[in-house]
């Protein structure tokens, strides 16, 4: 896309990230850093508009981290999935705020960002957006799945492709498993189409990552995605990436390559300027959609 903008989006949890009782304290109360200096830098390389989003208090859900596996693992022995996988609102992440009604002010804040994206989307039959960071911890899987789901409460075809190989989060926000996802349908050469599966009662489609996967590279940069990405555009309006952070995987650079466009998540006070800068600079202008700011709180910038 040629014109990129600027966006705040509303606060998200660490990526699912088990907290003591003491750093949950911490943690909820009101970010202190002046989010002017982190977005200063974002302004000489994005141009646009900004929002400010609030962000939501709830405590995260503890869930355990999935073992290592390697993606050929399963080869010869995968079974087909089910189409669709219904998740229990009562175990989703609770800053899953488009799907878990916690904070009606910061989902009515990624209504807004899904009107700017419907909009600038508008020209292609289909749009593939990177939704990255520059570290760990900057809420960027939630960001995805916010947005997925105020996509398809739009009325949009989405998939969500779980492409951080190497800390998948997807499936653990969803508090939902499946059978087999992308790594399993690339080893065994199925269609990626019919590995996804539709997230019910949430309308987006999915495709998932189970656990940690030894040779993403090889995944990622394989002719087979590409192709199977070629064949899925027909079928969604939006395909979602959520990456592993810039400056901490070369996966994202490789998923780079696949998206027409991309979102930065920067979580203030996580993110210094010299991290958000290199993160950045690995962007064109026209490639870079927009700065999600999250987690923020700052006298600078006023809601409009």
């Amino acid at each position: 896309m040629k014109q990129s903008r600027y966006r705040k989006t509303p606060d998200e949890t660490d990526e699912g990230q088990p907290r003591s009782p003491a750093s949950r304290r911490e943690n909820d109360a009101p970010e202190t850093v002046d989010s002017s200096k982190v977005a200063s830098a974002a302004f000489e390389h994005v141009n646009g508009e900004h929002y400010f989003l609030q962000k939501a208090s709830t405590a995260e859900l503890k869930r355990g981290a999935p073992e290592s596996v390697t993606a050929s693992n399963s080869r010869h022995s995968l079974v087909r999935p089910a189409s669709f996988v219904t998740v229990d609102p009562a175990r989703i992440d609770p800053h899953l705020v488009t799907l878990y009604h916690s904070d009606p002010l910061a989902a009515q804040q990624y209504r807004r960002l899904v009107v700017s994206l419907i909009s600038l989307a508008a020209p292609r039959p289909s749009t593939r957006v990177l939704v990255t960071s520059a570290k760990h911890r900057e809420g960027r899987t939630s960001v995805a799945l916010n947005l997925a789901g105020a996509l398809a409460q739009a009325k949009r075809r989405v998939l969500v492709v779980d492409s951080d190989l190497f800390r998948p989060s997807v499936l653990r926000l969803l508090g939902a498993d499946v059978e087999a996802g992308l790594p399993e349908g690339l080893a065994n050469g199925l269609p990626l189409a019919e590995m996804a599966v539709k997230v019910l009662p949430f309308g987006f489609s999915l495709l998932g990552t189970r656990s940690h996967v030894e040779n993403s590279v090889e995944v990622l940069g394989s002719q087979a995605l590409r192709a199977n990405l070629e064949l899925l555009q027909s079928d969604y309006d939006f395909i979602l990436f959520d990456s592993p952070p810039l400056l901490a995987s070369p996966d994202a650079e490789l998923l780079l390559s696949l998206a027409d466009t991309a979102l930065l998540v920067i979580r203030p006070g996580v993110t210094t300027p010299a991290q958000m800068a290199r993160a950045l600079a690995m962007f064109s202008k026209e490639d870079l959609l927009g700065v999600v700011l999250n987690r923020s709180v700052s006298s600078s910038f006023v809601d409009e």
